[in-house]
């Protein structure tokens, strides 16, 4: 395993999809190593599917990169990202952020709340591992060390 390092470039655009439950790191993943030369996109800020589908055509008609910081959860969830950002010559690239519950909810600060554990038990019941098969150019696995570290991994084709 080694230390994530994004590279920034002009010359190729990026389309990143983050999948994970909610607490898994995705934004602060975002904050450290793509905030500087990525645009940021989560639906929950945005607070619609609309604004959303506007951030994403915006950044897509001025060939800026960009991160859906969003749980995708499912295949149906991320399929929607896929076919507007290959006509349009980007490379999608994934992060898959595996997550234990008590992770989960100390990051999002619900750890005494009930509710909060029944909802990443159904995030989890939802949850499809991204694979290559849905279009992805490169798909990665984020963990989270103890010591805030992120480390990622390449996650193998079927075939490797």
């Amino acid at each position: 395993m080694k230390k994530t390092t994004i590279a920034s470039t002009t010359d190729i655009k990026i389309a990143v999809l983050f999948i994970g439950v909610q607490g898994a790191g995705k934004t602060g993943f975002y904050g450290r190593y793509f905030s500087s030369a990525y645009a940021r996109i989560a639906l929950g800020e945005l607070g619609s599917r609309q604004a959303e589908r506007q951030s994403l055509s915006d950044c897509i008609s001025h060939g800026v990169s960009y991160v859906i910081d969003a749980q995708n959860l499912t295949r149906q969830d991320r399929c929607r990202y896929f076919s507007a950002a290959q006509k349009a010559g980007y490379r999608v690239i994934g992060y898959y952020f595996p997550c234990e519950m008590n992770d989960s909810l100390i990051r999002s600060g619900l750890m005494g709340d009930k509710n909060a554990k029944r909802r990443y038990k159904k995030a989890l019941e939802r949850l499809e591992i991204p694979d290559y098969s849905e279009g992805f150019d490169e798909l990665y696995t984020v963990n989270i060390e103890r010591t805030g570290e992120y480390i990622t991994q390449r996650m193998p084709y079927a075939e490797d």
